[in-house]
């Protein structure tokens, strides 16, 4: 591979380009996967002093955030077990993981949506809900990879 020593403007653009789509990246998955961290902030909290480290806090969410995801991917485990065996109990467990996976991020970007769309009740809400099956999708609800 060929490096480059000068300063090409079209060699900046695309490193810069490059960490602006790995940023986005990062913002949109933060965004998907926002109730989980969220959570675990919020359990954070609970354990972690106020005057420590950023370094805790961080470490603190992201342990919390990954033992919840743990703790979703369980339940999407036995809620798919449930549906195979006919019990009716899998969609009370389908209607609470939906609500807590789906529903605040949408809630969450509804603002953003409505400003994009001038006010356009309808088209936010068919962004919002194209977002959320994203979303649902994302998480595999009713697909049992174990």
């Amino acid at each position: 591979m060929k490096r480059v020593a000068t300063n090409d403007g079209q060699f900046l653009f695309d490193n810069n380009l490059r960490g602006l789509a790995f940023f986005a990246r990062i913002a949109f998955a933060s965004l998907i996967f926002s109730p989980v961290l969220f959570t675990g902030y919020w359990l954070a909290m609970k354990f972690v002093a106020r005057g420590d480290s950023a370094l805790v806090w961080i470490i603190a969410t992201l342990l919390f955030s990954a033992m919840i995801y743990v703790v979703l991917q369980i339940i999407k485990t036995h809620m798919v077990k449930l549906r195979r065996q006919g019990n009716w109990f899998w969609l009370a467990l389908f209607i609470l993981f939906v609500g807590f996976v789906c529903v605040p991020p949408v809630l969450i970007t509804l603002p953003w949506a409505l400003y994009l769309t001038h006010r356009n009740q309808m088209i936010a809400w068919m962004l919002e809900i194209a977002f959320a099956l994203f979303i649902y999708r994302q998480y595999e609800l009713k697909i049992n990879r174990n």
